[in-house]
């Protein structure tokens, strides 16, 4: 997972701030919020690593593709790179 998720969270960051495909979108944060609703905290923690590719330059782009859990877990990956 931990190879897997920061590639994926490079490509979703690469596809925001390009030509965006909307049914691509959905679906790769579709797929991060089932993984942040999973109660690993092992999961969590990666994501919460992971989520940081997200968080530069621009998190608002990011926030509002995201589900509740996702936006809750990126909230605080937020605040800790921009305080």
């Amino acid at each position: 997972m931990y190879l897997v998720f920061p590639d994926l969270m490079l490509f979703a960051e690469s596809e925001l701030e390009g030509e965006q495909s909307e049914p691509l979108l959905e679906r790769i944060f579709g797929f991060v919020e089932e993984a942040a609703q999973c109660q690993d905290a092992s999961v969590i923690e990666m994501l919460r690593d992971t989520l940081h590719e997200l968080a530069t330059p621009d998190p608002d782009k990011a926030n509002a593709r995201m589900g509740r859990s996702t936006r809750k877990l990126f909230r605080q990956v937020v605040k800790e790179v921009y305080g």
